[in-house]
């Protein structure tokens, strides 16, 4: 029988592993930022974050980085932490192009100044990892407008 500590710590170590996954190309990561400050959130988030929402089976890895985009652009105001999700959706090899259409289609939901903060935190992301997007078509920029307006 395991004791609680055995526990924690197998919970633990897997949270790492699955973190280390998933922050593996990132410059950092949000927790190191607080691991100085608050060690115990840190670990929560290896834990619980990680080591128990992540490590579940049901979603892809990109799948379960696009749903966390969402609900933090969602709540809006997450800067820090959608940064860090849109790196580990890049690491897990989420296309950046899924990211903005994902980020697009919660205009509905989200409301067009949410969903525009969002594009702003993945156009900072992209860049500093020198990531370019293709234009598209001026077709498809205009929507039927006349030129010049």
């Amino acid at each position: 029988m395991m004791t609680r500590e055995e526990r924690a710590m197998s919970r633990y170590d897997q949270g790492k592993q699955v973190f280390d996954y998933y922050t593996q190309q990132s410059k950092h990561h949000l927790s190191d930022e607080i691991g100085d400050v608050a060690p115990e959130i840190q670990r929560y988030i290896v834990e619980f974050v990680f080591g128990e929402i992540y490590a579940r089976p049901g979603l892809s890895p990109g799948e379960k980085t696009l749903t966390a985009i969402s609900a933090l652009a969602t709540l809006g105001s997450c800067e820090a932490e959608l940064t860090a999700n849109i790196n580990n959706a890049l690491n897990v090899a989420v296309a950046p192009k899924k990211i903005l259409d994902t980020l697009i289609h919660l205009i509905p939901y989200a409301g067009l100044p949410r969903t525009l903060n969002a594009i702003r935190v993945a156009q900072r992301v992209f860049a500093d990892r020198d990531i370019t997007l293709p234009r598209p078509p001026a077709s498809t920029r205009s929507h039927g407008a006349p030129d010049g307006e």
